[in-house]
């Protein structure tokens, strides 16, 4: 998406922040919590899910981890086995490049199916990879599945992008709207995994797995002040 267009869309924001009355906005901006409609959006799109890191770190995290949820097995194996191979190129001990290359050979489809126990080894070896990474690089290996900076990848990455953005201008004013949908938010980390910090235990709708190290947790919880944008 050009520059430009960019310049377009937030001057559409502003323009809206600036005259619709707050009453009026859930009726013409959806304004639900970003992980809500990232749930909605991922079952009209079941048969077209993005299936390579590159596009699918160019979504909004929320979309991330429900895109997750909807792939098969041998997708969610292949993320992550990019994800490594990404990361494998840092400047590592050599203690913990073998470390990182024991977790790849781990990485199989039959680990990543639901409703078996073939991940019984990779959650061991999360479980073990405090002795050879910090909390924060935990965190930046297994437990988010891309990089931290949202693209522009893709048209339908660029436009959730965008209305994701918009949302966060806009919800502020929505608050205002005594008609607004009250929605149990969607969990979107796990207590247990220390990949998700910090999360807490909120009241919450959660998932087998999903989230923290390798996101083969449950989403369990929530991160203090997020409101189910993450």
């Amino acid at each position: 998406m050009t520059t430009r267009r960019r310049m377009v869309w937030w001057g559409l924001a502003v323009t809206a922040f600036a005259v619709v009355p707050g009453g009026l906005l859930s009726a013409v901006v959806d304004l639900r919590p970003t992980a809500v409609r990232a749930e909605e959006w991922v079952a009209m799109h079941s048969a077209d899910l993005p299936n390579t890191l590159a596009e699918l770190e160019s979504f909004p995290e929320a979309y991330r981890r429900a895109i997750f949820r909807g792939l098969d097995a041998d997708v969610r194996s292949a993320l992550w086995q990019s994800q490594l191979a990404r990361l494998r190129s840092e400047l590592l001990t050599a203690e913990q490049a073998a470390f990182l290359r024991r977790v790849e050979q781990a990485l199989s489809p039959a680990a990543f199916r639901r409703g078996t126990t073939g991940n019984t080894t990779l959650k061991t070896l999360c479980e073990a990879s405090a002795q050879y990474f910090d909390v924060h690089a935990r965190h930046r290996l297994f437990g988010r599945l891309g990089s931290s900076a949202t693209g522009y990848g893709s048209a339908r990455a660029a436009a959730i992008t965008l209305q994701v953005a918009l949302n966060d201008l806009l919800r502020p004013i929505a608050a205002q709207d005594d008609g607004a949908i009250e929605v149990q938010l969607p969990c979107h980390c796990a207590n247990n995994s220390g990949c998700d910090i910090p999360c807490g235990n909120y009241d919450c709708r959660t998932f087998d797995d999903g989230c923290g190290c390798l996101y083969m947790w449950a989403c369990d919880g929530m991160r203090p002040g997020s409101g189910g944008t993450e």
